[in-house]
Parts: structure tokens; sequence; C-alpha cells
């Protein structure tokens, strides 16, 4: 018998954006109201609100009526957990270490937590570390494996680093034993999954992120022609990804941000179509 095939959700990084008024929301859409459009439109969002602070309860009241119960919101963990410290300098004496970072931490989870099953996966999206924070992987990986040790598990998590050269066999055996997943993400001096095969999938879902390079679509967001920018001619290659992941029986979290090819939406929609076109 063959495995059951995944379910794929796509959309985009961020749901309000100036530029999308009158492009992707209707011009006369209340801001208030944009979430509920969204959801219309596409069944998952990622959302990095989180990462700056946790929202008021207010808000989430305002997100949970606006979302149907089909509907996924993947969300960021806050900075102050992940990186500890100013833009700058990531501080390696505070991230991930609950002693420093508790209260962030269980906060974050019990804002997403009343979600129920509308809270799609949480993202642990790290800087790139430099030999002053972590001199080697090995010292950011067991830190890493203890921390993900201590994470209730009603969630679904997922990994980003951006060290390219610690993504790799240990990583992924880290990762496969706490079942969370090693983010795929576009971006430059990242590897691509595709350099690893089968190890790339570390559990029952994959969670791609179409990031791109922020100076190819510098001032270009509004331009009507923005998604045939070159960026796009990578989208066929993730879409046999996130097929083949499905194939595995593997659900997949795809989101565009407007910085892979000028327009968030318009990546999501395309990407859409050519997983539903094979």
């Amino acid at each position: 018998m063959s495995a059951a095939r995944g379910r794929f959700r796509c959309g985009t990084i961020r749901w309000s954006k100036v530029a999308w008024k009158g492009r992707f929301y209707p011009a006369d859409l209340d801001e208030d109201r944009r979430l509920a459009f969204y959801a219309t439109q596409f069944d998952a969002v990622e959302t990095d609100a989180t990462y700056y602070g946790v929202p008021h309860v207010d808000r989430w009241f305002g997100w949970n009526a606006q979302m149907p119960a089909e509907f996924r919101m993947a969300a960021k963990f806050p900075g102050a957990v992940v990186h500890g410290g100013d833009p700058r300098a990531p501080d390696a004496e505070r991230l991930l270490l609950r002693e420093h970072v508790g209260k962030e931490l269980d906060d974050f989870l019990g804002f997403m937590s009343p979600f129920g099953g509308k809270c799609g996966p949480l993202l642990l999206q790290f800087p790139p570390f430099s030999p002053r924070v972590f001199a080697k992987p090995e010292a950011f990986l067991a830190r890493l494996d203890r921390f993900l040790g201590e994470l209730p598990r009603e969630f679904r998590y997922a990994v980003e680093l951006r060290n390219g050269a610690w993504i790799g066999p240990p990583l992924f055996a880290l990762l496969g034993a706490h079942r969370v997943a090693w983010a795929w993400v576009d971006f430059p001096r990242v590897p691509l999954p595709t350099r690893f095969g089968v190890e790339a999938l570390t559990t029952d879902f994959a969670y791609v992120r179409l990031m791109g390079a922020r100076c190819e679509v510098r001032g270009v967001e509004s331009a009507a022609g923005a998604s045939a920018l070159a960026a796009t001619s990578r989208l066929p290659g993730w879409a046999r990804l996130c097929r083949e992941a499905l194939a595995a029986g593997r659900d997949v979290f795809a989101f565009a941000s407007d910085h892979f090819a000028g327009h968030g939406p318009a990546t999501a929609r395309e990407l859409t179509a050519l997983v539903a076109r094979a």
C-alpha cells in the first residue's frame, strides 16, 4: 500500500503590507480586516509579529476571529529567545537558555496555544553566527539540543540556520531526534535541500521559506511586473521539492516573501499552481 500523500499549504511571510493595497487587498478594505480577506485567498500565513515581542491578548482575539478552522498561522519565536542581543550582536550568554529567556518563551507559547488546530509550525529563525558567538557549530548544536528537548510537544517546530557550513548530517540527526523540521530556505549562501536528499526531511512535514535576496528586488515591490523577476525561474525547482515531500507523505508549509520576486502573493499563487499542475 502506498503512503498517504501529505497536504500542501501555501501563503506569504506576513499578510499586511502597504504595497499590497489595491494590488492584493481591495483599496477600500479596512486594515483590521485584512487577515479575514487574506484567509479567503490562502490557507496559511507566517507571522513575524511575534519575533518583535509577544502581542497583546487583544491581538489574539482579533486574529483568531478572522481565521477559519482550516487556516493555519505559523509564527516566529521571539528575537529575545533566538537572538538574545541587539540586531548586530547575538548574545551567546542568553539565547536559548531558559534561565534567561524563559519568560519570553512561556509568553510566546502561551499566546500561540489557544489557537489550537489553527496553530501552524513555530519557527526558530537564527541569525548568522560569527565565531565570536559560537566558535564551532558543536557548541550551538549542543545548546539547541537541550532547548528543543525542553519544548512542549503540542506544537510543531522548524529550525532555520543561515550558517551554511553548519547544515548537514549532525544537524539533521539532532532535528530528527526531536521531530523538528529543518526549514528549507531560498536565501544566499544557504544550501538547498537537493544537496542532501532524503536527509533533508527530518520530520513529518517540510517547511519552505522563499526569502530570496533583498537586493534583487529592492525598489520594485510595487512594480506591476515584479513577479516576473529572474527569481521566479527557481520556482519550478521548489515546486518539484514540494511534490517530492508530499509524495513521501509529508505535509508541506510554504511561505513567500516579497523579497523573493517582488510580490509575495503572486509568488505563493504561482508556486501553488506549479505544485498542483503535476
